[in-house]
């Protein structure tokens, strides 16, 4: 996560799902999709619908603890959609802190990276983060809205704790369709890149995302379950090797816990 540990200071595959002990039958049935391999992310992936907004909450833990195994962290909302990943996040280096907001798009295509709200050189948008910052212990909620209207991509931070908010806003375009959404925690610099992993000697919680919410392009509010398609994600490492993962949904289907794995 450099750059998503700072990702956020971007200025300067089939495998058997590895889940905590206790929760391998309760998640499965709690997501309708298959497992979801990834480079470096550990959460959920929700497909089969348009998604016009998303959010969700996390209680910002001390990054420190995990400086053994991995190097950086972040929580993230991201949008998949005309060829681009746009993500949003909060995240944090293992050696230092507090942690920093930004928004980062990417090309789904080529991986390279378009544009970042912390390098000041996305077309078209308005508002930022400055120099914004979240302490340990602080809870924030993460939300991304598209304007099928004006063509607005709203990226919004709310510190719950302090009751603060911050807006980051590109204009993408009206017709963009958003057929995948991503909310988990991240590791790696960008979607598809592999971070340095060290398991741990036991299973670490990494966070707690609550509050979920999806809504649909007709306008119909969802938690993280509904008629589309809800994956876990898992971050596998060589040998396909499953380095993160997600628990189960909770009782509601609107929040779910990550961990790194032994």
């Amino acid at each position: 996560m450099r750059t998503l540990s700072k990702f956020f200071t971007f200025a300067t595959a089939a495998v058997a799902l590895a889940l905590p002990a206790g929760l391998a039958a309760t998640a499965a049935s709690a997501a309708t999709g298959p497992v979801t391999p990834t480079k470096e992310q550990a959460g959920y992936q929700f497909t089969g619908a348009q998604f016009r907004y998303a959010q969700a909450s996390v209680y910002l833990r001390n990054a420190s603890q995990y400086s053994a195994s991995i190097g950086g962290l972040g929580q993230s909302v991201q949008f998949w959609g005309g060829g681009r990943v746009y993500v949003l996040g909060v995240s944090d280096t293992t050696t230092s802190s507090p942690w920093s907001p930004n928004v980062a798009v990417f090309n789904n295509s080529t991986h390279a990276l378009i544009c970042a709200a912390s390098l000041a050189n996305c077309q078209d948008a308005s508002g930022g983060f400055g120099s914004t910052s979240y302490p340990i212990g602080h809870s924030v909620q993460e939300e991304i809205f598209y304007n099928q209207g004006n063509g607005d991509l709203t990226f919004t931070v709310n510190d719950l704790t302090a009751s603060t908010t911050s807006v980051f806003t590109l204009n993408i375009g009206t017709g963009v369709s958003f057929k995948e959404v991503r909310i988990g925690s991240e590791f790696g610099d960008t979607p598809w890149s592999a971070p340095s992993f060290t398991p741990p000697a036991s299973q670490l919680k990494v966070a707690a995302f609550s509050d979920g919410r999806l809504t649909n392009y007709k306008g119909t509010r969802y938690g993280f379950s509904g008629y589309f398609t809800t994956s876990p994600l898992i971050m596998t490492g060589p040998g396909s090797v499953t380095e993160a993962n997600a628990g189960a949904l909770n009782s509601t289907a609107d929040g779910f816990s990550t961990f790194l794995v032994p």
